[in-house]
């Protein structure tokens, strides 16, 4: 990041509520993905931190190795991510985890995957949602990164820590219900805060 803000690609990068997360402990950061550089501009606030990657990204030819040297998360199965996840917390690491599964659209959000609230249930990690934001856009999905915006980049990094599971988890009988409700907070907690009222569908 700050090779970035001395090259100005990014004017201002900005980071709020990390004063209230004890890093020294381990959390799941669960945040929405408006640009390519989400992964780096949270790593470069949390030491020691972890990842998930999609397989055909792990096996891409040039970012595949840089991926299993960094022993970043790599796997599209459901049942094996929760183990792996596991795994990487035993060893003293957090995890970043984008529930959208891809980056989000210009002022927008995708819809999102329940992954994210199994993980945080079924390991009852603390959680911290981060809420990113871009302006103007730049480094979107399919835009080309030497793209030049019209304007400097404002990065803004926001730390929610959550104290404990919403109520409308907690009242919920069985599992099932309680990843559905903790991801419709999880979604309409970023919906609200990004004033995002469109359904997006991953592409």
């Amino acid at each position: 990041m700050n090779y970035m803000l001395f090259l100005k690609i990014i004017d201002v990068f900005e980071v709020k509520g990390l004063k209230d997360i004890k890093l020294s402990n381990k959390h799941i950061f669960i945040a929405n993905h408006p640009t390519l550089i989400d992964v780096i501009a949270i790593m470069s606030c949390i030491p020691f931190c972890n990842c998930i990657v999609r397989k055909s990204l792990g096996e891409h030819i040039y970012f595949g190795r840089v991926i299993h040297a960094a022993s970043y998360i790599v796997t599209d199965d459901a049942a094996q991510l929760v183990a792996d996840c596991e795994e990487s917390f035993k060893a003293g690491r957090s995890l970043i985890i984008f529930p959208e599964g891809t980056r989000s659209p210009a002022y927008g959000l995708h819809t999102f995957n329940r992954g994210a609230a199994q993980i945080a249930l079924r390991t009852g990690i603390p959680i911290v949602l981060v809420v990113i934001t871009c302006d103007p856009p730049t480094l979107l999905k399919g835009q080309p990164w030497y793209a030049v915006p019209e304007r400097p980049v404002h990065f803004k990094l926001h730390f929610h820590p959550l104290p404990t599971l919403p109520k409308e988890t907690q009242e919920k009988n069985n599992f099932p219900l309680k990843v559905r409700a903790l991801n419709q907070y999880f979604e309409d907690f970023f919906r609200e805060r990004l004033h995002v009222t469109t359904d997006f569908r991953r592409s």
